[in-house]
């Protein structure tokens, strides 16, 4: 079977919450890694799974990780944690490996999977750790809004032409 392919980082968190039973179905838009972020508020471990250190993007140990804590009785609440902070990880890695190779130090965040406060919180001070110079959004939306009022900026700027 072949499953679609996706670049969004909502899928991933749309898997996590399915595979642990926290959500199947969402009602709503992100319900389902709303409610994976609520549970990973809850627990403080800063345990994560394994995850490729290569630009493969293959995520399956992080799936397999899960499985074997759900497999094993893993509370839902230290899953959902391990997750958030191996996603944290999988990206630290990559900002800090495309920033040596650009010669870059300022990251900007962007997107909705950024409205999750764990995880925002974790990576920003993880990156800064890194010593990355992080910019979050705080005047427009970091989802589709922000995303909107960029497109409004090329506009006038092309109309200005």
């Amino acid at each position: 079977m072949k499953l679609p392919e996706t670049s969004s980082m909502g899928r991933l968190f749309d898997a996590a919450s399915s595979l642990t039973g926290v959500c199947d179905q969402n009602s709503f838009q992100a319900e389902a890694a709303m409610r994976l972020e609520h549970l990973a508020s809850q627990s403080d471990t800063e345990d994560t799974y394994p995850f490729p250190r290569d630009d493969s993007g293959g995520l399956k140990s992080l799936f397999d990780g899960i499985l074997t804590d759900c497999r094993n009785s893993i509370a839902q609440a230290d899953i959902a944690r391990k997750f958030h902070n191996t996603i944290t990880a999988y990206l630290t890695y990559h900002v800090v490996k495309a920033s040596a190779r650009e010669q870059i130090r300022d990251v900007v965040l962007s997107g909705g999977v950024f409205q999750n406060k764990v995880l925002s919180e974790l990576l920003i001070k993880s990156l800064e750790e890194q010593g990355m110079k992080v910019y979050y959004p705080s005047r427009v939306p970091c989802n589709d809004g922000g995303i909107a009022v960029g497109q409004l900026a090329i506009a006038a700027a092309t109309m200005k032409k």
